[in-house]
C-alpha cells in the first residue's frame, strides 16, 4: 500500500472514528439503528480523486463501544447541538500526522452529512485536503460486511 493509500486510509478511519466520537456525553446511538452506509471523497489530485463506499452497523452497543476505541486520535467537540455537531481531530501515526476540523449535519434520522478540512504531513511534507461524507441508513438488520463488526485480523 503506497503512503498516499495509508493516508486516504487514515482519512477515512479518522471520518469513521470521529463519526463515532462526535457525542461523548451521550449514551446512545443519536440515530436509527443498523446498518448505514457511508459514500466518502477521498483527498487527491482531481484526476485521481476517488470515492469509498462502506457499510456499518450502528446502534447502542457499537456507538459505546466505539467511543472508548482508537487512543491513537484526539478528538475535540467544539459544539454538538441534535441538528449536528463539529469538532477537531489529531490523529498521529509513526509516519504521519493527521490533524483537521469536521462537521456532521444530521438530517433527520435516517441521513448525516460530513464535511472535513484536513492536514496531513509526512516526512516534514504538508498537504491540505477536504473531505466530504455522506451517511444513509439502508436497513434494520446489520450484514456481514459491516466493517465495524468483521473480526480484525491478527499479526
Amino acid at each position: 500500500m503506497t503512503w498516499i493509500m495509508r493516508v486516504r486510509f487514515a482519512i477515512f478511519i479518522t471520518a469513521i472514528v470521529a463519526y463515532f466520537h462526535v457525542s461523548q456525553a451521550q449514551q446512545k446511538f443519536p440515530e436509527r439503528a443498523g446498518e448505514w452506509e457511508m459514500k466518502m471523497n477521498l483527498p487527491g489530485p482531481a484526476e485521481s480523486a476517488q470515492s469509498m463506499t462502506t457499510l456499518f452497523c450502528l446502534n447502542d452497543e457499537l456507538w459505546e463501544k466505539a467511543l472508548k476505541q482508537n487512543p491513537s486520535c484526539k478528538l475535540q467537540i467544539l459544539s454538538s447541538t441534535s441538528k449536528g455537531t463539529s469538532y477537531t481531530f489529531d490523529c498521529s501515526s509513526a509516519t504521519y500526522q493527521i490533524t483537521g476540523k469536521a462537521d456532521l449535519t444530521y438530517d433527520g434520522a435516517e441521513h448525516i452529512v460530513g464535511k472535513a478540512t484536513v492536514q496531513t504531513t509526512r516526512s516534514g511534507k504538508a498537504t491540505s485536503s477536504e473531505t466530504a461524507s455522506d451517511w444513509r441508513w439502508k436497513s434494520p438488520a446489520c450484514g456481514p460486511n459491516d466493517v465495524n463488526t468483521r473480526p480484525r485480523p491478527q499479526h
